[in-house]
Parts: structure tokens; C-alpha cells; sequence
């Protein structure tokens, strides 16, 4: 299960008798959609006019929201997670909205029409918004900056309750850059970067690895992926959008589980139901951007 961002683009097989549902491909996955949510372009042509973009902005904060109001009611309040692109286009003086477009960014929103066509509607997004003309320069920095405006968002899995899960949670902290890595974390182990194997590694020998490792290296063990933040006193951090986990007490053997549900810091010293660490479990390290 995975969501999908306002103006991802998706290619549609076929629908369902009653026509609610779709079957349609994006970048990285298929799934179900429901019809109401796709707007169908009426030709190629259209669809790749629709992605000439000159100039683009991308929501760089966790959600952004577009202003409530009356004269498009099917995009007030309209919510933008990170990673979304939209067009940016110049207009310093229009009328949108019912609103001049001083001090805001105006953008092309994709529009379902009545019969399903796809169309696009200037909108308004004020420039106090956490967004960036273009992408975000790739740096550590930036990398870590994006992961933590995410701390203490709930989970959700597959996107459900508009939120995400590990893989979809890094996935949008790496659009913000301009890299649409795969959607889970089978499919990010196979990506042809730079992929440590740390299963077949000794505890001793995972810790000399992550030694070397940069902060933003993304961590896997089989179910679960987090981002590697570094190293402090002999533990080794992380932050990740985690369902649960078990009470990390420090000395403790036991196996209560908290449901924890949201982005957190945590170090690799954590342990899994089965009572094993995070390190004693890590399989790969994915250095995306190599």
C-alpha cells in the first residue's frame, strides 16, 4: 500500500465495474486508486504540456496547507505533503482566488472536472510557507534538516491517515532533492548506489562500518529502514517513523511493546520483539547519493 502525492503522475490500466477504482502505475509501485481522485488527460500531448515545468516549487515542510476560501472550495485548505512539485509560474499582479497574488508563490494545481479530465488551476501559496524554488541543494545538512521537521509525526502505514511509514517517511525527505527513490525497502536495497551488506558483519565489525558511514545513510533490517544520524559516546542514533518497538529499558531483557507510531530518535542499542538490537539486526546501509 503506498499513497500518492498531488501531481504525481500515474499511468491508469483499467477501472473497476462500478468505475470507483482505477488500477494505475506511478514511478515506483501500482495499486487501487479511487477514480476521484485521478484527473485522465485526453492525449499524450497534454500530459507531457502538463509536465513542462521552467520553474517549480517544491514543499520542502512536513504538510503545507493552502489557504481556506470559497472561490475554489476542491482546493481550500488543500494538503501538500513533502516532496510534492508543482509549477511556479509569474504573475505579480493577478487575481486568484479572489485574492491578489502579492507576497505569494502562484501555482498550477492539477483539477479533476466533472467527467474526469484533467485540467489546472492557479492557486496561491504564500511565501511564508516552508517551500523552495527548485530543489533543495543535496548536503547533509539539508538532509538531516528535512528528516527532523518530520519528528513526532504519527504513522501511517501506506500513507493511511495521511501520514507515512518508514520507507514512505524517507522517501519523502529524498524528493525534496530531486531523487524518487523506490517506494519500499526491498526494492531500495536493490537501487544501484552504494549498498553495504551488514548482515554477514560481526557487532564489532557493523560499528566499524557505521563509523564511516555519513548521517543520512539510510539503515535497514528486514520489516523496518531509518535514517543513521551518527555516532555519540559509543551509541549509535537514528530517527525513523516507527509503529512500535520494545520499552527500551535500560539493563532490561523483557518484551513489552510500545506502540509507539510516530518519527523518533532512537539509538541502535534498541531491541526488536525477539529481544535482539537494532545493531545485531542491521542488514544494509544504502548511501543513496553514490
Amino acid at each position: 500500500s503506498a499513497a500518492v502525492s498531488v501531481n504525481e503522475p500515474l499511468v491508469v490500466y483499467f477501472y473497476t465495474a462500478d468505475g470507483k477504482y482505477a488500477l494505475a502505475k506511478n514511478s515506483v509501485c501500482s495499486g487501487w486508486v479511487p477514480t476521484k481522485d485521478i484527473a485522465v488527460c485526453a492525449s499524450k500531448a497534454e500530459w507531457e504540456e502538463a509536465q513542462k515545468m521552467e520553474q517549480f516549487l517544491v514543499v520542502t515542510g512536513e504538510k503545507v496547507y493552502l489557504e481556506a476560501g470559497t472561490a475554489y472550495p476542491e482546493v481550500s485548505e488543500k494538503c501538500l505533503p513533502m516532496g510534492t512539485v508543482l509549477e511556479l509560474v509569474s504573475e505579480k499582479d493577478a487575481l486568484l482566488m479572489n485574492r491578489i497574488s502579492w507576497n505569494n508563490y502562484v501555482v498550477k494545481m492539477p483539477h479533476r472536472n466533472a467527467d474526469g479530465s484533467f485540467s489546472q488551476k492557479k492557486v496561491l501559496i504564500p511565501a511564508n510557507r516552508d517551500v523552495s524554488v527548485g530543489y533543495l541543494p543535496m548536503t547533509r545538512a539539508n538532509i538531516l534538516e528535512q528528516a527532523f521537521k518530520c519528528l513526532g509525526n504519527r504513522y501511517g502505514w501506506g500513507g493511511m491517515l495521511n501520514s507515512q511509514d518508514c520507507s514512505g517517511y524517507i522517501r519523502d525527505v529524498y524528493r525534496c532533492f530531486g531523487l524518487d527513490i523506490p517506494r519500499n525497502t526491498t526494492w531500495q536495497a536493490a537501487m544501484p548506489v552504494q549498498v553495504t551488506n551488514l548482515g554477514a558483519m560481526t557487532d564489532i565489525e557493523k560499528k566499524q562500518a557505521l563509523n564511516r558511514m555519513e548521517p543520512g545513510t539510510i539503515l535497514q533490517f528486514p520489516g523496518h529502514e531509518m535514517l543513521y544520524l551518527g555516532e555519540k559516546d559509543g551509541r549509535y542514533y537514528t530517527i525513523n517513523d516507527i509503529s512500535s518497538m520494545v520499552s527500551p529499558v535500560e539493563g532490561e531483557t523483557g518484551t513489552e511493546v510500545l506502540r509507539i507510531r510516530s518519527v523518533i530518535v532512537n539509538d541502535l542499542s534498541t531491541r526488536r520483539k525477539n529481544g535482539k538490537q537494532w545493531l545485531q539486526q542491521l542488514s544494509n546501509g544504502i548511501l543513496i547519493w553514490e
